[in-house]
């Protein structure tokens, strides 16, 4: 297979990956909107409002990087560092959507706010840093538009997702695992561990995959299919949470059913704190009520 054909496989692969991403960020906006004009707890709206910004980014990063095929030089330059600026913008905002929901799976843990803000500015850092020092430019004597970035710039800023994605999966596990002995409440958070674990997976293998092409310093077709496989496996990472939602919602009804059986004749103190005072909807949103006793507080949409 000569150079030029698999530069042009890389090319149409990372093209229909793109088309792919942009497909289900149209979709997953329609439905966070859908979201956002239901009733809904605050939690809910919140994160409804953050997958659509993310979408709403994904599609502008997407659009900005698929004009620059057609070669112009200003094309080249000005659609470069607008690509640039969406793409950090949205990977900021996906770090911090999962950062949110995991937040309030571990009941609003003080200890996780301040390392998820920690986190988010040290992504915000790298990417300030990338912009600074990466640009689009034209291959002298070419038609070719690529991209110059210093190497240490897309390994840290790389790198701080990668342990984003991963503190999240590890605080749901923990989650996970010190309520499996709680028959009541160990399902819920089986499901949350479970989403995590799969998310963690797809995200890591991507991630691992653009760290080596960047070390090494790949040619801009392979470059071109891992962006594309890039934004792919984060608008399915992130336009999931709504497949979830019958998972989660299905694992309380079922917790709730199973405390109000257990609480029967006697005092509803007796359940164990998980978070704060709350009681199920039917969207699976978790809201306050003088109920007496205390569960964790769920806010699928």
């Amino acid at each position: 297979m000569t150079d030029v054909t698999t530069a042009l496989n890389y090319s149409t692969f990372g093209s229909f990956l793109l088309a792919m991403a942009f497909e289900n960020n149209i979709r997953g906006s329609l439905t966070a909107v859908e979201k956002l004009m239901q009733n809904g707890g605050a939690q809910s709206k919140t994160t409804a409002a953050m997958i659509l910004f993310c979408n709403i980014v994904s599609m502008g990063t997407i659009a900005t990087f698929a004009c620059l095929r057609p070669f112009n030089p200003l094309n080249c330059v000005l659609l470069g560092e607008l690509t640039n600026i969406f793409f950090h913008i949205y990977m900021v905002s996906f770090s911090a959507f999962l950062l949110f929901k995991t937040w309030i799976i571990t009941s609003k843990n003080v200890w996780f706010l301040g390392v998820s803000i920690i986190l988010l500015l040290l992504r915000t850092a790298f990417a300030l840093f990338d912009l600074r020092v990466s640009y689009y430019q034209v291959v002298a004597g070419t038609t070719t538009c690529t991209l110059t970035s210093d190497t240490t710039s897309p390994i840290a800023y790389v790198s701080a997702d990668i342990i984003a994605d991963l503190i999240c999966t590890v605080a749901a596990c923990i989650m996970a695992y010190t309520h499996q002995t709680n028959l009541d409440l160990r399902n819920v958070f089986a499901v949350f561990a479970t989403e995590n674990v799969l998310r963690s997976g797809f995200m890591l293998a991507d991630n691992l995959l653009n760290l080596y092409l960047y070390t090494v310093g790949s040619t801009n077709p392979a470059i071109y299919f891992c962006y594309g496989l890039q934004m792919y496996v984060t608008a399915q990472a992130l336009n999931s949470e709504f497949n979830w939602v019958g998972a989660r919602t299905r694992a309380v009804v079922d917790a709730m059913a199973r405390m109000d059986e257990s609480n029967k004749g006697r005092d509803a103190e007796r359940m164990v704190t998980v978070g704060s005072e709350s009681s199920y909807t039917m969207d699976g949103q978790m809201t306050s009520q003088n109920s007496g006793f205390r569960v964790m507080k769920i806010y699928n949409h």
